[in-house]
């Protein structure tokens, strides 16, 4: 009766059944929508025991003491790294997580209360609910886990309450719709009807003199967010036009990894979002720094495990990357570094030194490494190296520092170095070849 009785699907008196979805499958699914309200409520508990956990072994770090370095000396755990890394990088996902609850409560009270609100926007908040109640209840327990695991033997009194929190997320994670079911269907919603917004303007203008403002500007960081879920929705797009046709479920597992992905960075730029939102509306400025501070931990956090693909700009949905590699120059030293991401998830990364300095525009076509076919495109000066199947994708993000005449390198043995790859382009080389002027750069393949 429960799946029966709903706005679009109910019972009259004589026993039948009326609905106004006539396909049972999306008439399930709307009716799980009635469990919104619950997933919110999910959330929240599970934030308000990982909070709880958290403070407990934070404030064991301060009150537990050991010996120091030296003699008589008594030191708290938190003197180390190694034990106040962890926590502090729990407390900013703490924060950021708490600040898209409540955001995203607001904006579904809202929702609900405007009789003008579309199908499109009820559907939109629907799925960031599911998507918050997901990410929230995931992150909540390995926060928990770390939690009991700092305090030690501790954290296994049952008067800490440590472990029975524990507990009590696992059933937040299957309560209200399972983590992973609710991802899933979000995921393939957005695959096609889910469009990133646009890029925020930085804080300040950057300026070649000072490239290091770029990574710790609040904005740019959710910027390399807001680029990561859209190579995501790309790589997962592609995935699926690729995948052979006739077999709905096996298109669906072409692309699902990438739509998961696109759905998790998601729900992490929404949080830097609402992060952000709460800084910007912050007036006491000892406030407003620990708060910016705790917000590029999270996104720095985030950002780490995906910092080949982060690298990536220029997506224009056909399949193919336009990007525009430009070297950091200083003196005569010349760094390139380059990202490459292929169609069936394969990432790698290239950095390299080379005498001289510059810009330039090169092209490496079809070359053969380590028995594997790699064919990119390369913009600029230095050498691409990295292993990929199917369609390989390079992308580039550099900063400019100087502007140099072009030059490139010929690929020559280096007798420093006997290195197999060595021995084709230089890639192991210690001791890089001398670059040499070309006006006219042409493009260059090599034999394997």
């Amino acid at each position: 009766t429960a799946l029966l009785q709903a706005p679009h699907s109910h019972l009259d008196p004589h026993g039948t059944h009326h609905t106004t979805i006539g396909n049972p499958r999306k008439r399930f699914l709307r009716t799980l929508n009635r469990v919104t309200l619950g997933k919110l409520c999910m959330s929240a508990a599970c934030l308000g025991m990982a909070r709880t956990a958290l403070t407990t072994a934070i404030t064991y770090a301060h009150n537990r003491h050991i010996n120091g370095p030296h003699k008589n000396q008594r030191i708290p755990l938190t003197a180390h790294r190694t034990h106040h890394q962890p926590l502090l990088t729990h407390l900013a996902t703490t924060y950021a997580l708490t600040l898209l609850h409540r955001t995203t409560l607001t904006q579904y009270t809202h929702h609900t209360q405007n009789p003008h609100t579309t199908p499109h926007q009820r559907d939109t908040i629907e799925r960031q609910i599911a998507l918050t109640k997901a990410i929230t209840t995931w992150q909540c327990r390995t926060i928990a886990i770390e939690a009991r695991e700092r305090c030690g033997a501790q954290g296994l009194f049952p008067y800490n309450n440590l472990t029975e929190q524990q507990l009590n997320i696992e059933g937040g994670i299957t309560a209200e719709g399972d983590n992973l079911v609710i991802t899933t269907k979000a995921a393939s919603e957005m695959l096609f009807n889910h469009q990133p917004p646009p890029p925020t303007p930085p804080t300040q203008p950057h300026t070649p003199q000072t490239p290091y403002q770029q990574i710790t500007d609040p904005h740019h960081l959710r910027n390399l967010l807001l680029t990561l879920e859209t190579i995501h929705q790309h790589n997962a797009r592609t995935a699926l036009r690729n995948a052979p046709p006739g077999n709905p479920l096996n298109r669906w597992n072409h692309a699902s990894t990438h739509a998961l992905d696109m759905a998790h960075t998601h729900t992490h730029r929404l949080a830097a979002d609402a992060f952000l939102t709460t800084i910007n509306n912050t007036t006491h400025p000892p406030t407003k720094h620990l708060l910016t501070t705790l917000y590029r931990l999270y996104t720095y956090t985030q950002l780490t495990p995906h910092t080949t693909n982060a690298n990536a700009s220029g997506n224009d949905g056909t399949g193919h990357d336009h990007s525009n590699s430009t070297h950091t120059s200083s003196n005569d030293t010349n760094t390139h570094t380059s990202t490459g991401t292929s169609t069936d998830g394969s990432t790698d990364t290239d950095t390299r030194g080379s005498t001289g300095a510059g810009t330039g525009t090169g092209t490496e076509n079809t070359r053969q490494n380590n028995n594997r076919n790699n064919n990119k495109n390369n913009n600029g000066n230095g050498n691409g190296n990295g292993n990929g199947n199917g369609n390989y994708h390079r992308h580039y993000l550099h900063t400019n520092t100087t502007t140099q005449p072009h030059t490139t390198h010929h690929h020559t043995t280096n007798p420093h170095c006997t290195h197999p790859d060595c021995l084709t382009d230089n890639t192991h080389c210690i001791t890089p070849p001398t670059p040499t002027t070309n006006p006219n750069p042409t493009p260059t393949t090599h034999a394997p």
